[in-house]
C-alpha cells in the first residue's frame, strides 16, 4: 500500500518535473526570442542614432551655410546702400547741373531779347536822318522791348538762382556792367569772400638774405585755414577751414570749387576741417573734422561718397596709405584708427596714447604708421603694421611737448616731429634714435613738410614765421614772416617748386622756391 503510494508520488513528481523542464525550455526559447528581438531593436536604435547624428551634422552645416549667406546678404545690402547713396549724390549733382543749365538757357534767352532790338543795322544800310527823327526812332525802338523792367527782374532772378546753387565764378551779369566813365577803383576790403583772388605778386624780404620773395595769395574762406594739401598730380590745391568747407583750387585755370558736407562739432561753434589728404591717384580726398567723422570725396563728382564713423571725439589727423587702400586717422578720443577704403569698415584701433592724437603719417613703403599725441603724452608711436609691434620715441620737452606734426622723408629713413616745445626733431627710423634737434621758432610748431627730393624741410609756427632748413646740416636757410598771422598748415607741391601755407587770416599763400 505504502509502496503503491510512493510509486504514485514518484510518478507525479516525475511528471511535474517533466512539465517544469518543458516550461523552462519554453521560457528559454522565449528569452532567446526576446533577446533576438531586443538585439534587432538595438540595431534599429543604432541606425536611428546614426541617422540623427547625420541629421545633426547636416543641420549644423545648414546653419553655418545660412549664417554665411546672411553675412553675404548683409554685405551686399551694405554695398547696395553705399551704391544707392552714391547714386543719390550723383543724381543730386545732375539735377543741380540741369537746373543751372535751365537757368543759363533762360538767362541767354532773356539777354537775347534785351539786346536784339537794340542791335545796330548794317552800316551799308544806314542813311542820314534828321536829329529829331533819329531820336524819335530810338525811342520807338526801345519802346518795342516788351516790359524791360520785367526782363531785368527775370535776369536778376536767374542770377539769384545760380547763386543759390553755388554760383558760376567765371560768368558775369550783363545788367551789372557799369558805364566806363562811372567806374571807380574798388577798395580791397570790398572783395567778397565768394570769389577767387590771385592778387598781384607782393614782395617779401627774407630776414637772412635780404632778398625779395614773391608770392600769390588765395582768398575765399570765411574763417581760418586749418589744412592744405596738393594733389599728387600737381593739378589741385585743397584747403580746409574752420568754416566747415573744403575748397579745391585748379592751379592751371585759377578757378575753384567748394566741397560741403561736414557738420558742426560737439558744441556748435567748433566746426573745423582739421586735416585733408589726397589719394595717390588724385581721384579722391579725405577730410577729418570736428564733427567726429571722416569723409571720402570724389574729386570729379565734387561729392562726399562715404562717411567713416567711429571716433568719439573730433578728428585731428587723416592720411592715405601709399597704395591708397587704407586710411589712418587720429582723434581727440586718444585713438589711432585704420579703415578699409574697399569696405568702409574700421579694421584696426590703437589705444596706446594717453592724450589726444594730433598727427598721423604713413611711411613711403606703407609698412609703418607714426602718430603723435598731446602734452600729457608727448610721445611718438611707430606701428610696425606687419608685425603688430609698437615703437615709442621720447625726447620732446617733459613740460610742454605735445607732438603737433609728423612727416617721413621720401626715402623713409628719417622721421621729423614738431612739438609744442618749439623744437623740431629728426629721428632715425631704423634705430629709433634722435639725429638732431632744430631750434629757432619762438612758439609752438604747427606744421612740418619734407620737400619731394628730401633735401630740405619747411616748418610753420604759432610765432607767425615760416622757416626752411637743410636736412644734412640742420641749418636754417630762410625765415619768412609775410604777414601778422599764425600759419596752421604747409605743403610742398609735388615738383617741389611751390610751398603753400594756410593761415588764420583766411588765406593760402603760395611761395615759389626757385
Amino acid at each position: 500500500m505504502i509502496d503503491s503510494r510512493f510509486t504514485e508520488i514518484e510518478t507525479f513528481m516525475e511528471s511535474d518535473h517533466q512539465n517544469n523542464l518543458q516550461q523552462l525550455t519554453e521560457l528559454n526559447n522565449n528569452q532567446q526570442n526576446q533577446n533576438r528581438e531586443l538585439s534587432q531593436i538595438n540595431q534599429q536604435i543604432a541606425v536611428i542614432d546614426s541617422r540623427f547624428t547625420e541629421i545633426d551634422n547636416s543641420t549644423e552645416k545648414l546653419h553655418q551655410t545660412i549664417s554665411e549667406n546672411n553675412q553675404e546678404i548683409s554685405e551686399i545690402k551694405q554695398k547696395q546702400e553705399i551704391e544707392t547713396s552714391q547714386n543719390h549724390h550723383i543724381l543730386d549733382v545732375i539735377t543741380q547741373q540741369l537746373t543751372k543749365l535751365d537757368a543759363l538757357t533762360e538767362l541767354d534767352n532773356l539777354f537775347t531779347a534785351l539786346v536784339q532790338p537794340l542791335q545796330v543795322e548794317n552800316k551799308s544800310n544806314l542813311q542820314p536822318k534828321p536829329i529829331m527823327e533819329e531820336t524819335s526812332q530810338k525811342i520807338e525802338d526801345i519802346s518795342q522791348i516788351n516790359n524791360l523792367d520785367s526782363i531785368e527782374n527775370s535776369l536778376n532772378k536767374s542770377w539769384e538762382k545760380l547763386d543759390v546753387l553755388g554760383g558760376l565764378n567765371t560768368l558775369f551779369n550783363p545788367l551789372q556792367i557799369e558805364n566806363e566813365s562811372n567806374l571807380q577803383p574798388k577798395d580791397n576790403d570790398q572783395e567778397t569772400a565768394e570769389t577767387l583772388e590771385l592778387t598781384p605778386p607782393k614782395s617779401l624780404i627774407d630776414e637772412k638774405t635780404g632778398k625779395l620773395v614773391f608770392f600769390s595769395n588765395l582768398k575765399t574762406h570765411k574763417n581760418k585755414v586749418l589744412s592744405v594739401a596738393f594733389s599728387p598730380n600737381g593739378k589741385l590745391l585743397a584747403s580746409g577751414s574752420d568754416d566747415k568747407i573744403i575748397i579745391l583750387w585748379d592751379l592751371a585755370t585759377k578757378k575753384h570749387s567748394i566741397l560741403e558736407g561736414h557738420g558742426d562739432g560737439e558744441y556748435g561753434w567748433s566746426r573745423g576741417i582739421n586735416s585733408i589728404a589726397f589719394s595717390p591717384d588724385s581721384q579722391f580726398l579725405i577730410s577729418g573734422s570736428d564733427d567726429k567723422t571722416i569723409k571720402l570725396w570724389d574729386i570729379n563728382l565734387g561729392l562726399a561718397i562715404f562717411t567713416f564713423i567711429g571716433h568719439e571725439e573730433k578728428v585731428y589727423a587723416v592720411a592715405f596709405s601709399p597704395l591708397g587702400k587704407l586710411i589712418a586717422s587720429g582723434s581727440k578720443d586718444k585713438t589711432v584708427r585704420m579703415w578699409s577704403l574697399e569696405t568702409g569698415k574700421e579694421i584696426y584701433s590703437f589705444q596706446g596714447h594717453t592724450d589726444e592724437v594730433l598727427c598721423v603719417a604713413f611711411s613711403p613703403d606703407g609698412k609703418l604708421l607714426a602718430s603723435g599725441a598731446g602734452g600729457h603724452d608727448k610721445t611718438i608711436k611707430i606701428l610696425v603694421l606687419a608685425e603688430n609691434q609698437v615703437k615709442t620715441l621720447r625726447g620732446h620737452s617733459d613740460w610742454f611737448g605735445g607732438i603737433t606734426s609728423l612727416a617721413f622723408s621720401p626715402d623713409g629713413k628719417t622721421l621729423i616731429s614738431g612739438s609744442q616745445d618749439k623744437t623740431i626733431k629728426l629721428w632715425d627710423v631704423e634705430t629709433s634714435q634722435e639725429i638732431r634737434t632744430l631750434s629757432g621758432h619762438s612758439d609752438h610748431i604747427s606744421s612740418l613738410a619734407f620737400s619731394p627730393n628730401g633735401q630740405i624741410l619747411a616748418s610753420a609756427s604759432k610765432d607767425k614765421t615760416l622757416k626752411i632748413w637743410t636736412i644734412d646740416s640742420g641749418e636754417e636757410i630762410s625765415s619768412i614772416k609775410y604777414h601778422d598771422s599764425v600759419i596752421n598748415s604747409i605743403a610742398f607741391s609735388p615738383d617741389g617748386k611751390v610751398l603753400a601755407a594756410g593761415s588764420e587770416d583766411r588765406t593760402i599763400a603760395l611761395f615759389p622756391l626757385e
